[in-house]
């Protein structure tokens, strides 16, 4: 894992270029939103690098920032080679609320990343998942290969290789970092474009960014402080993907324009997470299809073609890379696969209470009108398919755990609907609206205050039932003053000896009871060694006791403060140590004392 400053700064000028020809490039007849289009252009930078990775890598070309940076140059030149031919590009716009919104929404949330991991960038993560996410991305700069919904680790691996002549090894987790909290701001400010058109009053302004944070606060707030760092994006993908159907089908944008950017968008959601792929695709085409409707084509030739130029190549695309790379080489059916189980939070349905009536409302009104909008269709789409998976969870047939992951885009299309309907509302019964919205503000009141606790603690009433309705809130403040810091500097000090003197040449296990088994993954994350072989809960400490004797591994990795090395002090202390610190030491198999 080396760096190259000409690669890096080979890779950042090709990624410019074709970021630039994106915003040059004519798009539509009529001027877009500045600040809204600035946000797509990105996201159609990083499917299109995404669909041509996918592609490059199919045919066992590495894929890393040489071969991307040649892709991204090629399509530069294409690019301004179109634009010198038509001889004109995109008009923008720019309106003074979305740069408000933008730099409130981005300057509140940097605050809050800021104070967590401070600038230092502490090694701040709360649960093991993170080393998961980052071990996949650090394995692509390593080999240059990519695995199943690789959207995520790709970019992220690109990204670490910039700096990686810059940097120590073993800061690479900086990098991780930076990019995760970048794309939870992005996803956060993109949630109010997708807003913004219905805000059309000084006072719904206000109400919609009051709205934008209850939805930031929720569930994308618990998908960074988890590290959940596909689930956010894949959210992201979704807004982005909704907002080039709606532009599409309002003839906004050129129609060979917003195929290609739909066929692209369509596949890196999957690339980024399988199960939001099919419920996607389902709902884009049902959107085309309500289209397809008012011009009366639904059942032509020109339909068939636009829907394999949307869908033809992800799909062909997401056979290869979800069943061949993930079901079939785990031999897992979909069943199977929809049985795995994972941690997650996992509440019910209090937290979308405050959206509920605001969802029925607009779906009562769809239904009088006889007309559902793409936010609406793509709602339904996803309510369908979190109610059947979860009559498939009653029947034991699916996991919890991917159960509750289709909430995060549930509650995203929920709050985009509750902001279509509180302008819809404020409109028609203001003081209804109003009075609603006062009730909210007295019972959160009435949490953040503890005033049901003050009074009890008199003898008056019992129970807390204003902070259940405000649980997705509390959790995610409790994970955000829970600063755990898997590795301070001794850890790292024993990763970075391990890469720079051993790791190119073997093995080197870490070795950890199952109390302790972040420590492991994370080791495995930054060093990319191998320590499965010596995973104490999947064999016997005895097991791995013969595997040292009859020294399968040169050397191994110990924390002196955990309790593998505790339990069994004696036998570890025989071996030669040829690193020590306060907390690790490593040892070699070769010299026993």
């Amino acid at each position: 894992m080396e760096g190259s400053i000409i690669s890096s700064v080979f890779f950042v000028v090709s990624v410019s270029l074709l970021y630039v020809g994106i915003f040059r490039i004519k798009k539509s007849e009529n001027p877009l939103n500045g600040v809204i289009w600035v946000m797509m252009n990105f996201i159609s930078l990083l499917c299109w690098g995404a669909f041509c990775g996918g592609i490059i890598n199919m045919l066992h070309i590495p894929v890393n920032i040489v071969s991307m940076g040649a892709i991204y140059l090629v399509s530069a030149a294409a690019v301004f080679f179109k634009i010198k031919k038509d001889g004109e590009t995109q008009n923008y716009e720019w309106k003074k609320y979305d740069i408000i919104y933008t730099c409130i929404f981005a300057g509140v949330i940097f605050l809050l990343l800021l104070n967590r991991i401070t600038i230092h960038m502490d090694f701040v993560f709360n649960n093991s998942d993170a080393a998961v996410h980052m071990r996949n991305s650090l394995t692509i700069v390593r080999t240059g290969k990519l695995d199943t919904m690789y959207f995520a680790p790709m970019h992220n691996a690109l990204i670490t290789e910039i700096f990686l002549p810059f940097i120590e090894k073993v800061s690479t987790y900086k990098v991780f970092m930076m990019v995760d909290g970048a794309m939870f701001i992005l996803e956060a400010v993109f949630f109010m474009t997708m807003i913004r058109d219905y805000l059309n009053k000084t006072v719904l302004k206000i109400l919609g960014i009051t709205i934008g944070f209850a939805y930031v606060f929720g569930y994308p707030m618990h998908s960074y402080l988890l590290c959940f760092f596909y689930w956010g994006i894949g959210v992201l993908l979704i807004e982005y993907i909704i907002t080039l159907v709606k532009e599409f089908a309002a003839g906004n944008i050129r129609k060979e324009t917003g195929l290609f950017l739909m066929m692209t968008g369509c596949t890196s959601i999957t690339m980024c997470y399988m199960l939001f792929g099919p419920v996607s695709y389902v709902a884009v085409f049902v959107c085309l299809c309500v289209w397809f409707c008012k011009k009366n084509t639904l059942f032509s030739w020109d339909t068939v073609k636009i829907s394999l130029q949307i869908f033809l190549i992800p799909c062909i695309m997401s056979v290869y890379y979800c069943y061949f790379l993930f079901l079939k080489k785990q031999n897992l059916s979909i069943g199977d696969a929809l049985n795995l189980q994972g941690g997650i939070y996992g509440e019910l349905f209090i937290n979308f209470i405050w959206v509920m009536p605001f969802v029925i409302y607009r779906l009562i009104k769809s239904v009088k009108r006889k007309h559902l909008d793409e936010i609406m269709i793509f709602f339904l789409c996803f309510l369908a398919m979190v109610l059947s998976i979860g009559v498939l969870a009653v029947l034991e047939k699916a996991s919890a755990y991917y159960y509750f992951k289709f909430y995060y885009p549930v509650w995203m299309l929920g709050f985009i609907i509750t902001a279509q309907a509180v302008v819809e509302i404020y409109d028609e019964a203001r003081d209804l609206l109003l009075s609603g919205l006062f009730a909210a503000v007295i019972l959160l009141g009435i949490s953040v205050t503890n005033l049901e606790e003050r009074v009890q603690n008199r003898g008056i009433g019992y129970g807390d039932r204003t902070s259940e309705l405000f649980d997705i809130y509390y959790h995610n403040v409790t994970e955000y003053r829970n600063r755990k810091i898997v590795f301070d500097k001794d850890y790292l000090e024993a990763c970075n000896y391990v890469m720079e003197n051993m790791g190119k040449t073997e093995n080197v296990p870490l070795i950890s009871l199952i109390d302790n088994y972040e420590y492991c993954y994370w080791y495995e994350a930054l060093t990319g060694e191998d320590s499965s072989d010596y995973y104490t809960w999947d064999f016997g400490m005895n097991d791995i006791m013969d595997k040292l004797n009859h020294k399968e591994t040169k050397h191994f990795v110990i924390c002196k403060t955990h309790p593998v090395y505790l339990l069994h002090q004696d036998y570890f202390d025989s071996f030669h140590w040829v690193f020590e610190n306060d907390k690790v030491f490593i040892a070699e198999t070769e010299n026993r004392k």
